[in-house]
């Protein structure tokens, strides 16, 4: 199995270096991916793999890296915020949010969401001052690359549908957080 690849045009240059950490967290296995900045991904699936192409899908001209001793700590602070929500992490790791400046606000937003707490996509709309938007916040979080840090988990459309993007029920999650 080799976990580096090129970017998807291999005849230029790379854009970016996109290494990588992986770890088990008690929800499945985890990839978290770090740029020059900061986590820019974080995703809990079944197989490493699989999870490494869809880390290449999200950034097809990034050169891809197995680095899994250099962002040790950093997954282990991941995998603690991951396995134990309610426990009083500081979380400290830089994050490299793209998208655009509406995603970011709203993502923003959903990281004040108490940990078991569960809000709509209005009610995130209503606080970031933007309230027709609640669309564009189910969107944005839809769009989300760093789950779990970035805790889309908790916001729900007003039925009480999810984004649709988990690879967990998304109300198990909720469920778990809830204790």
């Amino acid at each position: 199995m080799t976990l580096v690849s090129k970017p998807a045009n291999a005849k230029r240059r790379p854009a970016e270096e996109i290494s990588f950490g992986v770890g088990k967290t008690e929800l499945g296995l985890i990839l978290v991916g770090f740029s020059q900045k900061g986590i820019v991904y974080c995703q809990v699936g079944e197989d490493i793999e699989d999870l490494a192409q869809d880390l290449q899908r999200a950034f097809p001209q990034a050169m891809i890296v197995w680095r899994n001793d250099a962002h040790k700590k950093d997954v282990a602070k991941v995998i603690r915020l991951i396995d134990k929500p309610r426990g009083k992490i500081k979380f400290d790791v830089a994050l490299d949010l793209r998208g655009s400046a509406f995603q970011k606000k709203v993502w923003n937003a959903i990281r004040t969401v108490p940990v078991g707490r569960v809000v709509t996509y209005g009610d995130i709309a209503h606080k970031i001052g933007s309230p027709r938007a609640a669309r564009a916040v189910g969107s944005a979080c839809a769009n989300c690359m760093i789950s779990f840090i970035i805790p889309c988990q908790r916001v729900l459309s007003k039925s009480g549908k999810s984004s649709g993007h988990w690879r967990i029920s998304q109300h198990a999650l909720i469920a778990r957080e809830a204790g």
